[in-house]
């Protein structure tokens, strides 16, 4: 197997092997990071093909998990199970049921939580007029006991919209999905999403937004919703739009005339179909992340899956960054891995799972974490369950808040085959990961860089560094975990293209790569690719490059300081 850039990743890892072993003579080498899971969450009286953990949600000390495959009333008339953290232990205080829960009901199929509020969507349930359009329950948190308050319908709902398929909750808005619901005149089923709000202690439907300028069959709008404050999120994975199934993300806000889409998120290039842009998506304040599993910088050669991450600048959503898994397994390469079949985002951090995550099994799964730097939005953490087997789809679905994750694992075993179980995992704050010692960063030379000509880097440690020797590396495999260099830690992973940058074919990309800092402690350094290198007619359009500078101390030689990562992305 070799690298995407083409050369043997087994050479690689050798050739550097003996910088990392030489570095570390200097200074003591530094414990690897490293992720706290709390105990697997497995009730005792689930069953086979319960699938537990098909979706999760997560607020401080609690979780919640819907299980909409259980038989407590029937046939996938569906459960959910609500956990407390205290002391480090996660314990079970309910389970919950639709009131007049019936056969495919699927009563948490999607779940939201708030702080003492609880949504649950059950999308092939029957309203009150016994007519099968899925309904919302709501409970709320009285004197310790989980109430069923409300549930939810739509005023106009027919049969088989799936109301509920997707739900979110923030304060006194919830923001339900149905995809299947009709829309625009003419349009057979293209999806809806009603939002409703609490006024005078009284739920009402306050809006229901369709696509009616891009509406077409069979969408799925409102596959995947999302609300903070006044803003709700949802998608149409299935929207066509020039090729079949491409998706899209809407933003919807309130106007005088009810809830209407603002504005349409959508990828900037489609190199192939079926990319299911829009399949999960999290919102919170002026910032999104949307994901598409089947999307990838290489089209058909290099198809991990993206997650693109928007804000908004008062007048307009602009796309500042969009990411792909760096950490991989090799199996991951030739058979992908759905990277983006659900996320999460709180503030300066989000996560993506990955359900179908190869790791030398089948579907074991696997969730990426992102945190926002000065040098853009770095992959921090890359979880797989203590325990993964085959199957497990391990990240089916993800919750965050703060630097705690919940993952959903609909396919574990423990209980019965696809019985189901969750992880809670706390992983590193800034303090835990940012590099030590160092205030210096590198900056790269734009969010994209062309196959042919130079671009410039600069390299800025500040005065503390004047004088001191730098080399710079890179990385095309990402940042994580990288390699312990002492009492710091180099944010690459040693692969083809550090090999390139260190030894290089014809003198490798960096010119120069070794140096000296001026007076200000500031270099810079062009990177160069011309159309006649070894690199030449390699598919690199879309390709991450990440690079990151080490500095050796002025009189000793040892390792002084590390830079963070940075990245860009090659473009034709």
């Amino acid at each position: 197997m070799t690298s995407p850039l083409g050369f043997s990743e087994r050479f690689a890892r050798g050739a550097f092997g003996g910088l990392v072993a030489c570095v570390a003579l200097f200074v003591p080498p530094v414990a690897a990071w490293g992720q706290a899971f709390d105990p697997k969450l497995v009730p005792a009286d689930l069953a086979v093909a319960d699938g537990f953990g098909h979706t999760v949600a997560l607020r401080g000390n609690r979780m919640v998990v819907g299980v909409p495959s259980a038989d407590p009333q029937g046939a996938s008339s569906g459960a959910v199970y609500v956990f407390e953290r205290s002391g480090g232990v996660w314990t079970q205080t309910a389970k919950l049921i639709a009131t007049n829960g019936l056969a495919n009901g699927q009563f948490g199929f999607d779940v939201a939580l708030s702080s003492t509020r609880i949504v649950v969507g059950a999308p092939g349930e029957s309203n009150g007029a016994g007519i099968a359009t899925g309904v919302v329950h709501v409970f709320e948190l009285s004197s310790g006991t989980w109430v069923p308050t409300i549930a939810l319908e739509p005023n106009d709902g027919n049969a088989g919209d799936r109301f509920g398929a997707s739900v979110a909750v923030d304060v006194d808005r919830i923001a339900i999905g149905a995809p299947l619901a009709d829309g625009a005149p003419f349009v057979q089923r293209p999806g809806a999403v009603y939002v409703f709000d609490r006024t005078s202690g009284v739920w009402q439907q306050s809006g229901k937004v369709v696509e009616t300028l891009h509406g077409q069959d069979f969408d799925g709008f409102g596959t995947a919703v999302d609300v903070s404050g006044a803003r709700v999120v949802a998608t149409a994975p299935f929207a066509s739009h020039g090729g079949n199934s491409r998706g899209r993300a809407q933003v919807c806000e309130s106007s005088p005339a009810g809830w209407v889409v603002t504005h349409t998120l959508q990828s900037d290039t489609f190199p192939h179909e079926n990319w299911e842009y829009g399949t999960a998506i999290a919102i919170d304040d002026e910032r999104v992340v949307v994901t598409s599993p089947f999307g990838g910088p290489l089209g058909a050669y290099y198809v991990p899956g993206i997650a693109d991450v928007y804000e908004f600048d008062g007048l307009t959503w602009t796309r500042v960054e969009r990411v792909a898994p760096a950490n991989l397994d090799l199996d991951d390469l030739e058979n992908g891995l759905s990277f983006g079949t659900s996320c999460a985002l709180d503030g300066d951090v989000f996560v993506v799972g990955s359900r179908d995550a190869q790791q030398h099994g089948d579907a074991r799964g696997a969730v990426w974490m992102y945190r926002r730097t000065s040098a853009g939005w770095l992959e921090v953490a890359k979880l797989e369950a203590p325990d993964s087997a085959s199957s497990d789809r391990f990240g089916a679905d993800v919750a965050l808040d703060g630097d705690r994750i919940a993952a959903g694992v609909p396919g574990d075993d423990d209980q019965g085959s696809s019985s189901g179980s969750a992880w809670s995992v706390l992983v590193p704050s800034d303090a835990d990961f940012e590099l030590a010692g160092t205030p210096a960063y590198l900056n790269p030379c734009g969010t994209s860089c062309g196959l042919s000509g130079a671009q410039t880097l600069f390299l800025d440690m500040g005065t503390a560094y004047a004088g001191s020797t730098y080399f710079v590396l890179g990385s095309v495999t990402g940042t994580n975990p990288g390699v312990p260099l002492g009492a710091y830690h180099l944010p690459l992973n040693i692969d083809a293209y550090t090999l390139y940058t260190t030894s290089g074919f014809g003198g490798g990309p960096l010119i120069p790569r070794v140096g000296v800092l001026d007076a200000a402690g500031r270099a810079s350094l062009a990177f160069v690719l011309p159309p006649s290198s070894a690199l030449a007619g390699l598919p690199l359009d879309g390709v991450f490059v990440h690079h990151a500078a080490v500095l050796l101390d002025r009189q000793f030689g040892f390792v002084s300081g590390v830079t963070n990562a940075t990245h860009f992305t090659f473009s034709p």
